[in-house]
């Protein structure tokens, strides 16, 4: 099996919805950083995610409540 065994239809367990952001660390690649963010389209029924990703290095530990924002 190849990449699609990360995905999955529902959130992974340590996303809470009360939580606005969630933050992925070499996942999909050692060195990769992902913010992501669900979209809603009713209370607790996520229709979409919106996301950004960078480098790892590129990324600074100070700004991932920031980015975590602009996604959210």
């Amino acid at each position: 099996m190849g990449i699609e065994q990360k995905f999955h239809a529902s959130p992974p367990n340590s996303f809470s919805i009360s939580s606005k952001f969630f933050v992925s660390r070499g996942e999909i690649n050692d060195d990769l950083i992902s913010i992501t963010a669900p979209v809603f389209v009713a209370p607790g029924k996520i229709i979409a995610a919106l996301n950004i990703a960078a480098p790892e290095n590129r990324v600074p530990e100070e700004r991932i409540s920031e980015l975590g924002d602009m996604v959210a």
